[in-house]
């Protein structure tokens, strides 16, 4: 699938991440095992050294294990993923996002998709949920247009750069 966004920005060359979260003991361990079959089904997906945070970390309001997609060669690979972890999930919270231009902002809210209960993103000392786009358009510096649904779903509402006027 090609999904119209300019990967790059402070994060480059890697062009997705994945950030699955647990809040009890039980999402831990159901975390970890999903972290297991996902190194299996996948092994050209990096699992970041020390990618596992047992405390919120950076924008992210729960624990966390992470991993990226590594080149921009993987990148058209992001559907085959996403759709194991919406199957394999155990209803989990897992942020996918990428890695663009427009900045970690709208990286982490208006391009993500949450498979499971979406979690507060915090940024520039507010939590910012992702359903709040115009709070995030009024926070942005640079315009935003809509594009088609990226995703096909309703699970976030994607937006690129527009072209300078």
């Amino acid at each position: 699938m090609s999904h119209r966004l300019q990967f790059g920005g402070c994060f480059a060359p890697n062009p997705w991440d994945i950030h699955c979260y647990w809040r009890d003991h039980n999402e831990h361990e159901a975390a970890m095992e999903l972290r297991s079959r996902i190194q299996k089904k996948f092994p050209w997906l990096p699992m970041h050294r020390g990618g596992v945070c047992h405390q919120p970390c950076g924008p992210h309001s729960a624990p966390m294990w992470d991993c990226d997609f590594g080149a921009p060669d993987t990148a058209d690979r992001v559907d085959e993923v996403v759709a194991f972890i919406q199957k394999e999930g155990s209803g989990l919270s897992v942020l996918v996002h990428p890695n663009t231009k427009d900045g970690c902002l709208a990286d982490h809210t208006t391009h993500a998709k949450w498979i499971g209960q979406p979690l507060p993103i915090k940024m520039y000392n507010n939590s910012i949920l992702p359903h709040e786009i115009d709070k995030i358009k009024r926070v942005r510096a640079t315009r935003l247009t809509a594009t088609p649904n990226m995703w096909g779903d309703s699970s976030a509402m994607p937006f690129a750069a527009s072209s300078p006027a």
